[in-house]
C-alpha cells in the first residue's frame, strides 16, 4: 500500500511558542510548586501566623490545577489558558477573603494581563492562533 497524500488537506502549521511565553509558563510552574512546598514546610522552620485550616488543602488543590493548566498551555491546549485565568480568579477571591491584601489582588490581575500579552505577541504567528 502506497502512502499517497490526501488531496485538499492543508499541511499542519509550523507552531513555535515564543520564548517569553515559555519562560513565563515555566516560572508559573516552578513558582507554584516551590510556593506550596514552602507553605507546607514553613511551620517547621519559622514562626508563621496561624493559617485557617482550609488554607493548606485549598492551596495544594489550586497549585495542582495551576500546574495542570500551565502544562496544558505548554502542550498548545486552550483550556490551559482558561484554567490559569480561573485559578487567578480563585486566588484573588482567597486574597480578598483572607486578608484583603491589595498587592496580592493586583498581582493576580497582572498575571492574567501578562499571559494575554504573551499569547498575542508575534502578529500573524501569535501563539493564541495555534492553540487547540
Amino acid at each position: 500500500m502506497q502512502n499517497t497524500p490526501i488531496p485538499n488537506k492543508p499541511a499542519p502549521p509550523h507552531r513555535q511558542m515564543n520564548g517569553c511565553l515559555t519562560v513565563w509558563l515555566w516560572l508559573i510552574l516552578i513558582g507554584n510548586i516551590l510556593g506550596v512546598i514552602f507553605t507546607a514546610l514553613a511551620p517547621l522552620f519559622f514562626e508563621v501566623p496561624d493559617l485557617p485550616k482550609w488554607y493548606l488543602p485549598v492551596s495544594i488543590a489550586a497549585t495542582v490545577c495551576v500546574v495542570i493548566s500551565a502544562v496544558g498551555l505548554l502542550k498548545w491546549k486552550v483550556w490551559g489558558f482558561w484554567g490559569l485565568v480561573a485559578m487567578q480568579g480563585v486566588s484573588v477571591l482567597i486574597s480578598i477573603a483572607e486578608s484583603g491584601n491589595y498587592i496580592a489582588i493586583a498581582s493576580g490581575a497582572m498575571g492574567v494581563v501578562i499571559l494575554v500579552l504573551l499569547l498575542n505577541m508575534g502578529g500573524e504567528n501569535k501563539t493564541w492562533n495555534y492553540l487547540e
